[in-house]
């Protein structure tokens, strides 16, 4: 195998590149720099071949076999990592010409930036290679919950691609459940892990002012998974909350008992809750 590989590495890799013309103008005050520099700067593009060199040259894999080995690889991903399908549906992707700039809600006891994964400025913007619109709802969430929480404006673009940067993107699937604390945690916030069991921990954290981040399964918030923010209760003790994919669910408030039964039932990276706080 590896005289294959070394015979042939030129096939795992391509590239290609661009030149760029740029204008450097003088700086300011600088006497003795009265002229403009002209350079020329080459930008190469980096590709790995790897999947299809090994399909292809190595294993001589049908498009059937390939087939069955991206969807056996995506779901082992989603197994034995934290991930689960955070993907919309069509349906709700399609939704068009949304924009939520400058959205707050102050009905609970924090005040809370509200941001849609949705929203016409980033929908189109990647995360990863997936979109953030289709994909995004973690690192929308914890753009929510950052800047409601901390004195930084952080945007669900600025959050994703910290998220990708940092290894919490799940190609095709959305976010690692470890992107809630790790974010948290970055942003120097406290993070604690929360079960369905608890639900008294839940009240009690977002009377105190604290925001909780949910992972929803199949029901009324999602069709798969999906990230939510809890963020307060009612005098009827119904839950406030701010849904990255629904400014119309996020201004209803929710039976306790919906939120609950409809929390993700695998507890990875101290989930399906985790609270946070300053």
């Amino acid at each position: 195998m590896e005289a294959l590989l070394t015979a042939n590495k030129d096939k795992l890799y391509s590239f290609a590149f661009t030149d760029e013309e740029r204008e450097i103008p003088p700086e300011q005050g600088d006497e003795d720099s009265g002229e403009t520099i002209h350079e020329t700067i080459r930008i190469y593009t980096i590709s790995y071949n790897g999947e299809a060199y090994f399909a292809d040259q190595v294993f001589h894999l049908s498009d059937d076999q390939k087939l069955l080995a991206s969807q056996y690889a995506q779901n082992l991903t989603v197994l034995l990592g934290d991930g689960i399908y955070q993907g919309l549906s069509e349906t709700e992707f399609s939704a068009t010409d949304l924009s939520y700039d400058g959205v707050v809600f102050a009905d609970g006891e924090t005040q809370v930036v509200y941001y849609n994964q949705l929203d016409e400025r980033w929908k189109y913007s990647p995360y990863g290679t997936d979109t953030i619109g289709g994909y995004a709802c973690g690192p929308t969430a914890m753009a929510i919950v950052i800047s409601s929480l901390t004195s930084e404006t952080i945007d669900p673009p600025h959050m994703a691609q910290w998220a990708y940067e940092h290894g919490y993107w799940c190609s095709g699937n959305g976010s690692y459940r470890s992107l809630i604390p790790g974010a948290a945690q970055a942003w120097s916030l406290s993070v604690d892990g929360c079960t369905a069991s608890e639900p008294q921990r839940i009240i009690d954290a977002l009377a105190e002012g604290k925001l909780v981040v949910a992972l929803m399964t199949k029901g009324h918030f999602t069709s798969s998974g999906h990230f939510i923010v809890l963020r307060g209760c009612t005098s009827d003790g119904k839950i406030l909350v701010a849904d990255p994919s629904s400014y119309k669910r996020s201004e209803k408030s929710w039976d306790m008992s919906i939120i609950l039964n409809e929390a993700s039932k695998r507890a990875g990276s101290g989930g399906p809750f985790w609270i946070i706080g300053n």
